[in-house]
């Protein structure tokens, strides 16, 4: 299938049914890349249309997107990817951190299984810097808030794990906090807040 061929009859359909003035204009401004299986490839250039970037990656507007393109394709699987960029050669570098983290998630698990222990506070701060890595639109106020929730979630349930009954695992949940914050550029207190209202 031709990806430019497909994004101009998707397009129009979530045009059709966008609400928010952001996705509209998103959706003029976004670049077809490619169709790769059951997977339509769009970006944007993040230099001038970072802002964007949140509106197409919003759940609500993501699911309109997977919906026309399926209408279109008749692929009952498909969906739309979004990613940074707007060049094969984007996609290309996306692919490879897609890879990437996900041997980098298998090796954590394959780590984790024959101790049957404990993934451990060192681990728990490098599975935050994995999940950062991981984040396709960091310049999106949607996919920090989407990885903030993901990484207090892990924190959290290291902390289930690990307990908090000695002075170094206070250390070390505050070192998982203080990471969480700098990834993000938020405060501190807020993620620890959020750490402490799950406890």
């Amino acid at each position: 299938m031709d990806c430019q061929v497909v994004w101009n009859l998707v397009a129009p359909i979530a045009k059709r049914v966008a609400l928010a003035p952001a996705f509209f204009r998103a959706l003029e401004r976004a670049v077809p890349i490619a169709v790769d299986g059951s997977v339509l490839v769009i970006g944007l250039d993040t230099t001038v249309d970072g802002a964007l970037q949140g509106a197409l990656n919003s759940s609500d507007n993501l699911n309109i997107l997977h919906k026309a393109f399926r209408d279109v394709t008749g692929l009952a699987d498909g969906i739309v990817r979004v990613i940074e960029g707007t060049t094969a050669a984007d996609w290309a570098n996306a692919q490879a951190r897609d890879a990437a983290s996900r041997e980098m998630a298998a090796r954590q698990q394959a780590r984790a299984k024959p101790s049957a222990s404990s993934i451990g506070w060192d681990q728990a701060i490098d599975a935050v810097s994995a999940l950062w890595q991981q984040c396709e639109s960091r310049t999106s106020p949607v996919a920090k808030a989407r990885f903030v929730l993901a990484a207090i979630d892990h924190i959290v349930e290291i902390v289930g794990t690990e307990g908090l009954t000695t002075d170094a695992d206070t250390r070390s949940l505050q070192r998982a906090v203080e990471r969480i914050a700098s990834c993000a550029q938020i405060d501190a207190v807020y993620v620890a807040g959020e750490v402490l209202k799950r406890l």
